[in-house]
């Protein structure tokens, strides 16, 4: 995930290509900013011999800083004309492989620009397991009316969206007690068990499920075997340019 955007890309696009390897610069089947920032991280995550392979939250940390230093390192040498001026970039960026995520906050700007939001909650995980007690119905955007399974693949390309089934709970009534038939299908928060969830915008009326990452801020969460001395953990680490040391990481950097 990105919400961001590289200023400039246009500029460092091809350069930044010539920094992948060729599966990283082969799976990019579009032109955006966000694909070719992925294309430089799995590339930096070398040392495995298929992406299958899972790698270790530092691991992933290191090629994300990695990637995200060299987009910097390429924008320092564009050679700007007629007065035009380095314009800072927002790196909202998050990966996980489902027992591991790692989300960064960054903007390379000064303290009075702040990147796109960024929140992370580990409590929250309850509340929107009852918000949806039941899955939810699949509706005609343009008629309103609820499609039928078998209909689903005639809806038109923007033409249908999601909502809950109509015995859902109203926000300002969602945390005054759920009946039975309203819990039906979810867990009790007691067996939800530890969980993280990153997103722009806090998603549930509970102020206090929500923490709000600081600028430029890395944020990672370990579900995995070695993780497990500190298991479902939120830990938070400054970033700070340069982020690494990129003579450590590639062999050749004009």
């Amino acid at each position: 995930m990105h919400n961001g955007a590289i200023s400039h890309f246009t500029s460092i696009q091809r350069e930044m290509t010539k920094f992948m390897s060729p599966e990283a610069f082969a799976n990019i089947k579009g032109s955006t900013d966000s694909e070719h920032l992925a294309g430089l991280y799995f590339t930096f995550l070398k040392g495995k011999e298929s992406w299958k392979e899972e790698y270790t939250i530092g691991t992933m940390k290191i090629a994300m800083k990695v990637a995200v230093q060299l987009v910097l390192h390429l924008q320092a040498k564009i050679p700007f004309a007629n007065g035009e001026k380095l314009e800072p970039s927002s790196l909202n960026i998050c990966t996980t492989d489902g027992s591991k995520l790692l989300a960064f906050r960054f903007r390379n700007a000064g303290e009075d620009q702040q990147p796109p939001s960024l929140y992370v909650s580990t409590t929250a995980g309850p509340t929107l397991n009852r918000m949806f007690a039941n899955p939810p119905k699949p509706v005609d955007s343009f008629s309103g009316d609820d499609i039928e399974p078998e209909d689903n693949a005639h809806v038109p390309l923007g033409g249908g969206y999601l909502r809950p089934d109509e015995d859902f709970t109203a926000p300002d009534q969602q945390f005054n007690g759920l009946s039975n038939q309203e819990q039906e299908g979810t867990k009790s928060a007691n067996e939800h068990g530890k969980h993280a969830i990153v997103a722009s915008e806090p998603f549930t009326y509970v102020r206090g499920q929500w923490d709000l990452v600081d600028k430029n801020t890395a944020v990672s969460v370990d579900f995995s075997a070695e993780g497990a001395g500190a298991e479902g953990e939120v830990i938070m680490e400054k970033l700070v340019v340069p982020l690494i040391d990129l003579t450590e990481h590639i062999e050749v950097l004009d």
